[in-house]
């Protein structure tokens, strides 16, 4: 966790304390942090689209999936706790079903339309969920940002719209498909909304982090078969499941990823399944995760949060690269204009918006990271945010500061206590792809 530090009132150093560690340690941890993010980051991304071709007929197995396994891991956590207090019991349920079903939403929307949406095109979509969450955190929270980075935001909107203008003109294909790219687009409204009402959630609020998410991703994956019947909107076209056929989809998902085909292309207008070693990019994804979640952490701890900026900003055009080479599934995907020209667009707005938030003046330093993987971003939608990172602790003023420097913006000085950093909260955000 990252908690914020008032110099003001930080006691003098106890010359007993061990050192910290020298500065060729302190370079070397940081390039070492530096480089495993950007692999392990371009990694969540190819393996989160290799495991969406693998699952193509089964998107809504691997959204449940991809949820269910964070549960026994905290629940386990849960159990062997001792800080869970009656008070923190008492927290109600209901905000949790909220963060739960916006989480699960995203993760739908993002597993759904990535079925039908490039890699490369996945990645720069994801950039939209910054705009929308600032647009959504003006009216909501009634935030305040500078003209610059209003500027920058403004920009990423026109880079994404110019790499959809290929897909709204053109036939589309078994890659790319305009409505699906839509929906994968949509799935930042509910990343911005969790992030908001988890702005609003935890007002003086004091809760064990592991505990919070436990119930959130209890109930992401309750959600998430709560909503099962949208596998058989017409909509999805080939990917629509009857709904007297959903229950067994799921067991024909779990079955795929055991290596056994069931949709075969003789007895089906749907795409057959290539159910052949899919464990390999599930697992594979979940590693990832994991890596890039824990690097995210380790650059902060080492390095700044600018740094993680410019390493997550450097990912766009490695990921560009990566899925236009001609050994990846499908043959690679060679560049387009508009695929080109809306990258340098994206990049430019992101280096404008990021650029104008270093600006601004952040009043809190960071210190203690600590890194929990959670089920609050689903992990099919790391990323989530991924173009931004979201950091759970355990008391609303902390989870405030870590709102408003994801978005570049100083802590609220009227509504900020500094606390000791005494006790730890985790962190579970993943960048958009």
């Amino acid at each position: 966790m990252v908690r914020p530090r008032d110099d003001d009132n930080k006691p003098e150093a106890d010359a007993s304390q061990s050192p910290g560690p020298t500065p060729s340690r302190q370079s070397w941890l940081l390039t070492l942090s530096t480089a495993l993010l950007l692999v392990s980051s371009v990694g969540n991304s190819t393996f989160f689209k290799l495991m969406i071709d693998k699952f193509h007929n089964y998107a809504l197995f691997i959204s449940q999936i991809t949820s269910l396994v964070y549960i026994p891991v905290f629940g386990a956590l849960v159990l062997l706790s001792k800080d869970i207090t009656p008070e923190m019991r008492a927290f109600p349920k209901s905000k949790f079903f909220v963060m739960g079903a916006l989480d699960s939403m995203a993760g739908i929307l993002m597993t759904f339309g990535g079925i039908m949406t490039s890699g490369s095109l996945q990645a720069l979509l994801m950039q939209a969920l910054i705009p929308t969450t600032l647009i959504l955190s003006v009216i909501v929270l009634r935030t305040r940002y500078s003209r610059l980075q209003y500027c920058g935001a403004f920009i990423i909107v026109a880079g994404v719209c110019v790499v959809l203008v290929p897909q709204a003109l053109q036939p589309s294909d078994t890659k790319n498909n305009f409505v699906f790219n839509i929906i994968f687009l949509l799935s930042v409204i509910p990343q911005a909304f969790s992030s908001v009402f988890k702005e609003i959630a935890f007002d003086d609020a004091e809760l064990d982090v592991n505990y919070l998410q436990y119930w959130v991703a209890v109930w992401q994956v309750a959600f998430g078969l709560v909503v099962a019947p949208v596998n058989s909107v017409k909509l999805l076209g080939p990917a629509a499941v009857p709904l007297k056929d959903i229950p067994m989809a799921i067991w024909n998902g779990a079955k795929c990823m055991c290596g056994v085909n069931t949709v075969l292309a003789s007895a089906t207008n749907a795409i057959p399944d290539s159910c052949a070693g899919a464990w390999i990019p599930l697992s594979a994804y979940i590693a990832f995760n994991l890596l890039y979640n824990i690097s995210i952490m380790l650059v902060i701890k080492h390095g700044s949060a600018a740094l993680m900026y410019f390493a997550m900003t450097l990912r766009l055009p490695i990921i560009q690269v990566v899925f236009a080479l001609p050994f990846m599934p499908g043959g690679g995907q060679p560049f387009s204009l508009y695929a080109v020209i809306g990258l340098f667009v994206i990049l430019l707005g992101l280096s404008i918006y990021r650029w104008a938030s270093s600006r601004q003046p952040s009043g809190a330093e960071e210190e203690d990271i600590q890194m929990i993987p959670g089920a609050l971003e689903p992990p099919a939608c790391t990323l989530t945010r991924k173009s931004g990172t979201l950091l759970l602790r355990r008391r609303s003023h902390d989870i405030r500061h870590g709102f408003y420097s994801r978005l570049g913006l100083p802590r609220d000085p009227s509504r900020y206590h500094p606390v000791a950093t005494a006790g730890v909260g985790a962190d579970t955000d993943t960048e958009q792809p």
